[in-house]
């Protein structure tokens, strides 16, 4: 996620495609940086549902973040639908109303044929991964309900050492 908002915000040492933008940092992870729970990251949705309604001026959420399991299909739809992904699709729908699109992380364990939770609802723009070279990472999860990829290989994110993100914990890496 923060990889992310440098590409799309920092102002140095390269700019980012939006320089201009404002970060709004949302923590969902435990105290180790290791595992969120799904409550959190719907309840995090909902936080901007509300700054979107109190006037806060929101473009788009980004989660980068995903599920062990991988879906070949919208995990929303059918008989098999789980309760979490139905959750989330309504969630992006309240977001999308408001005009606030989202981009949700394919997964990195290395599927071939899906993408995990929330990347696979119908209404998620699930992203994958490459390098500088537009050829798919090893790692990034992939399959018929993958939208689109970006660099996301480490040598497609540039020298990120000094970015910063107001408000957040995660001031470097």
């Amino acid at each position: 996620g923060t990889a992310v908002a440098a590409v799309a915000a920092r102002h140095e040492p390269t700019p980012g495609v939006a320089p201009d933008a404002g970060v709004y940092a949302i923590q969902v992870f435990d105290p180790t940086g290791g595992n969120a729970d799904l409550v959190d990251l719907m309840l995090a949705l909902d936080h901007v549902r509300e700054l979107s309604d109190a006037g806060m001026d929101i473009a788009a959420v980004n989660l980068s973040v995903a599920t062990s399991n991988t879906y070949a299909t919208a995990c929303d739809a059918g008989s098999g639908a789980s309760a979490h992904a139905t959750a989330f699709r309504d969630l992006f729908d309240e977001l999308l109303a408001r005009g606030i699109g989202n981009a949700v992380a394919s997964g990195n364990s290395g599927a071939l044929g899906g993408v995990a939770l929330p990347a696979c609802v119908s209404n998620a723009l699930s992203v994958g991964s490459t390098d500088l070279d537009d050829d798919l990472a090893d790692f990034g999860n992939r399959g018929p309900t993958l939208d689109l990829v970006a660099p996301g290989v480490d040598e497609g994110n540039g020298n990120l050492d000094r970015m910063e993100i107001p408000g957040s914990p995660q001031t470097e890496w």
